[in-house]
């Protein structure tokens, strides 16, 4: 079977880019004739996903500044590209855009749909937490004017009301549709209103590490998007520092954490020394990191599924995530770590040094993240999202081909 992926930009790393990249590998490793379809790519940063720029055949998109314009004219342009193809996989909205002329053969993996032009249903807790007046001021998310990044103004604009009926359009073209978690499944109901299949992503191979140091210090993967809400870990920081509970070091990695804004935030609050900002780092020094830490604070708002939790308990490192989303979803399933309130800094300086002090009592979130990893492991096996996958495009493929010979 030959399949297309498509996702326009695989120049950097983020938990999508890495399941697009993995998927390419582990559909082509299945015998299946697999090409990356993107506008950009760098092979440096794919090293630890083997013969992945074998795959890729890199796309010329047009100088367009609107987004959408710019992503549905390299559509325009791919008409006739996909004739060859058994089933295009499209991943997120941009990825279905280049895929729009090949209707009639799409597998769409949709982690989630454009946040700004369905905020109401994308940002809902976010919402909830400026009514409720929960949400701190200070965080980047709100605009120096007191309005919110995310608010009602992006659904009032002609620009988003036009983006918004072209997503759900285009939402109406695929012959399947996956979804990450089941809080994706009901936003993605509330955007498009049409159903879609949970697949949780499956766990890419890493190679496996064992430290035989004691858990030591806290570590934050995330990217500088105010939603990861780096602020809200940063407060928190700040807090348990203030109580003298912040005796063990953070580090923190992800694209865009070591900028010059988020420098000058630690020192503001007075935590430079005490938190570590690196930027991006390779592979193997997260996971040597994130096997080694005591355990690992994730709190976005709004997370769709959340790959950090799951990498994290992957390797037996206790998590402390956010009470919504992905992240809850797989704690809930798995153990491992609290949950707590991501727009309540008290709430995750509290939860933070709950478990550092029973860990430290009797190392119980250790053997709870411990007894997780069977759990992780069977439910983000690697095996069963390729299976599932593949189960998928065939059933696309088959209809493809039973359409097209009625027709002859």
């Amino acid at each position: 079977m030959k399949v297309s992926l498509v996702y326009p930009n695989m120049s950097h790393k983020g938990g999508a880019e890495t399941v697009v990249a993995w998927a390419a590998h582990g559909l082509s490793e299945r015998g299946l004739q697999v090409r990356l379809v993107t506008g950009s790519f760098d092979a440096d940063i794919w090293q630890g996903c083997p013969g992945l720029d074998n795959l890729v055949e890199e796309i010329k998109v047009p100088n367009i500044h609107n987004r959408w314009s710019r992503h549905m004219e390299t559509g325009n342009r791919l008409k006739g590209f996909f004739k060859d193809d058994d089933v295009v996989y499209a991943h997120n909205p941009f990825g279905l855009a280049w895929s729009h002329r090949a209707e009639g053969k799409i597998c769409w993996y949709c982690q989630e749909p454009s946040r700004k032009s369905f905020t109401k249903f994308a940002n809902k807790e976010i919402h909830s937490a400026v009514r409720n007046n929960a949400f701190d001021a200070s965080h980047p998310l709100v605009e120096k004017k007191g309005t919110l990044r995310l608010g009602w103004k992006y659904q009032l604009r002609p620009r988003y009301y036009r983006e918004r009926r072209l997503e759900r359009k285009l939402a109406m073209l695929p012959q399947h549709s996956f979804v990450n978690s089941d809080y994706s499944k009901a936003v993605f109901s509330d955007c498009f209103r049409i159903d879609s299949e949970v697949l949780p992503l499956g766990l890419a191979p890493s190679v496996e590490m064992k430290s035989e140091e004691l858990p030591f210090g806290a570590v934050v993967i995330s990217s500088g998007l105010p939603t990861k809400n780096l602020f809200g870990v940063f407060k928190a920081l700040q807090r348990m520092k203030d109580a003298g509970r912040l005796s063990e070091p953070v580090d923190v990695w992800g694209k865009g954490t070591d900028s010059v804004g988020y420098q000058n935030l630690l020192k503001e609050l007075g935590i430079r020394g005490e938190v570590r900002l690196h930027g991006l780092i390779s592979d193997e020094e997260a996971q040597s990191r994130i096997t080694k830490a005591r355990y690992c604070i994730f709190v976005p708002f709004c997370e769709p599924f959340g790959l950090v939790a799951v990498e994290s308990l992957r390797v037996g490192t206790p998590i402390v995530v956010s009470n919504h989303g992905g992240p809850m979803e797989t704690l809930q399933r798995c153990g491992g770590g609290l949950s707590v309130d991501p727009f309540s800094h008290g709430s995750i300086a509290d939860s933070c040094m709950q478990l550092v002090q029973e860990d430290q009592q009797d190392g119980r979130w250790q053997k709870s993240a411990q007894e997780a990893i069977r759990r992780v492991e069977s439910r983000f096996s690697w095996e069963r999202y390729l299976d599932k996958t593949i189960q998928r495009l065939e059933e696309v493929s088959a209809t493809f081909r039973g359409i097209s010979s009625s027709q002859v």
